[in-house]
């Protein structure tokens, strides 16, 4: 396969990804119960193991603000599994689903990041809190820490996510055509062959000004080419892979790619330095998980095979 001299390669065809334990977080709300509904489906269509775990917080009981004793801290556990048993009996996906159910006391967050670490967890799921503060409530705190803790991707499952389950029929990767964009470009074709779905990239270009627009028009080759040497030059199995090069807003166009190829999967990767990047680093991310009509897997750089 030939190469651009501008930029590496990343080969889609290589490195395959083996999704063996996914990870849901309940925290017994309605948005919980669609996430725990997709990683469901996503355990048994790769048949990995899911564990379902739900954070109880600490409370204080004294009036001096001191911690629950062992007896108060082993009620609550013990109510937080008769609540979780409760709910997830309730959602069919997950009652007809082989599962663990697990309640640790604890910040949601530090509950979330060491349990996937604990389990070696290839994909972490997560429902939104609803159409607003989503960046704040889902890619502030538990999103952050467990990217940043043990490199997992997360599955967050926004609040425009359809609600009826379809088959994964096609999956959708963003990218910048960067080697930062290596490992989610790796996930995306894991997922994509594994589950014989097509796949499509896109990427989507700055506006230009408006007295510019020859020149903004004069990118999109250049840019097709380089989604094009992501992937063998094989015919075969080019014919598995569509490409689109979009220019505007990042999140609106990717969203909008979505809905024309049908998407039930949109991948994207975050940067190597993505935490230096600007005051918040996940805004495209954030907005893209609102308006979405289906799942987002973001994927750290290093986020582990």
């Amino acid at each position: 396969m030939s190469t651009s001299t501008s930029s590496p390669v990343i080969h889609l065809e290589t490195s395959p990804i083996r999704i063996q334990v996914i990870v849901a977080a309940a925290d017994l709300s309605e948005d919980s119960s669609m996430a725990l509904r997709h990683a469901a489906r996503y355990a048994r269509q790769f048949h990995a193991h899911l564990h379902v775990v739900h954070a109880v917080a600490p409370q204080m009981y004294a009036a001096d603000t001191a911690p629950m004793t062992y007896a108060l801290r082993h009620m609550e556990l013990k109510l937080g599994r008769e609540r979780l048993h409760d709910y997830t009996t309730k959602i069919p996906e997950i009652r007809t689903t082989k599962h663990t159910e697990t309640v640790v006391c604890g910040p949601p967050e530090t509950v979330i990041a060491d349990f996937v670490t604990e389990k070696a967890a290839n994909i972490v799921v997560l429902g939104s809190h609803g159409r607003d503060g989503i960046a704040k409530m889902v890619l502030g705190s538990v999103a952050e820490r467990v990217m940043r803790q043990s490199a997992c991707p997360l599955l967050i499952v926004g609040p425009n996510c359809k609600r009826r389950l379809s088959p994964l029929r096609s999956v959708l990767l963003a990218t910048e055509a960067e080697t930062s964009d290596l490992r989610a470009a790796q996930y995306a074709a894991s997922i994509a062959e594994q589950v014989g779905a097509p796949m499509s990239l896109v990427r989507v270009l700055p506006e230009s000004d408006r007295d510019d627009s020859a020149a903004s028009a004069a990118q999109h080759p250049s840019a097709i080419e380089g989604l094009r040497q992501l992937v063998s030059y094989d015919p075969e199995t080019r014919g598995r892979f569509d490409f689109h090069v979009k220019t505007g807003d990042v999140p609106e166009r990717i969203a909008e790619v979505a809905h024309e190829v049908g998407a039930e999967l949109i991948v994207i990767g975050t940067r190597k330095h993505w935490a230096l990047e600007d005051h918040n680093p996940f805004s495209i991310h954030s907005e893209l998980i609102r308006i979405a009509e289906c799942p987002v897997l973001v994927v750290p750089w290093l986020a582990a095979r």
